[in-house]
């Protein structure tokens, strides 16, 4: 997973200026991605009210979460965990 920052030093597919416009330009939807799960074409934005969402891609829509961003990041920390877990029980079958 990461996350976006507002550092011009950063490369422009980790700033949050690059990536909102980008993501702007390709959905229609005013809403800036701050967390992404690699390998998930789904995120997590901010959109124009500050609030914290879920983007899907296959509708193209976002959809209201009801965590703030430490909460989110927790949660998805312990589902990175329990996927990883499961890797490597399968590996030992």
């Amino acid at each position: 997973m990461h996350t976006f920052t507002a550092s011009r030093e950063s490369a422009d597919w980790m700033r949050l200026e690059f990536v909102g416009n980008q993501f702007i330009e390709e959905t229609g939807i005013k809403a800036i991605p701050i967390l992404k799960i690699i390998g998930d074409a789904n995120m997590y934005c901010v959109n124009e009210h500050g609030n914290i969402v879920q983007y899907d891609h296959e509708q193209n829509i976002i959809e209201d979460i009801e965590l703030d961003f430490w909460e989110l990041f927790e949660r998805e920390l312990i589902e990175l965990k329990k996927r990883k877990e499961m890797k490597i029980a399968e590996q030992k079958k």
